[in-house]
């Protein structure tokens, strides 16, 4: 959810099918988290998802709100994804943030490639 940055479509598109090629449903929301809320819980339909990324605002506030919208919606034992959690200058500082605070609580772990990536951060619910 979220992520109107720039990203490779076309790596995207072959994870994608290689994760539906073994099975796995797969549904790439382009939207802004807030506004994809609804949209989502239709397509779930009452399930619960296994696995949320979430590339969305980046403030603190914003991926808190985040989090406390689409964490429900993850079953327990699931993992939530929250992207550019390596907090590398002002734009990134409220997701890095909020990962912190999530790890007081839960299982997490961190993973980043130097000088490649912001991070992504791994919460298991």
């Amino acid at each position: 959810v979220g992520g109107f940055g720039v990203f490779n479509t076309e790596r995207l598109n072959v994870v994608i099918q290689e994760l539906r090629t073994e099975g796995h449903t797969v549904t790439f929301v382009k939207k802004k988290s807030m506004d994809a809320v609804e949209d989502v819980r239709q397509w779930i339909d009452g399930n619960q998802l296994d696995i949320l990324h979430i590339d969305g605002n980046h403030s603190f506030e914003g991926a808190f709100q985040d989090y406390v919208v689409y964490a429900p919606l993850v079953r327990e034992g699931g993992i939530v994804v929250i992207h550019d959690v390596r907090a590398v200058g002002d734009a990134t500082q409220g997701a890095r943030r909020l990962f912190d605070c999530l790890s007081q609580f839960h299982k997490t772990q961190l993973s980043y490639v130097e000088n490649i990536t912001n991070g992504i951060g791994i919460v298991w619910i």
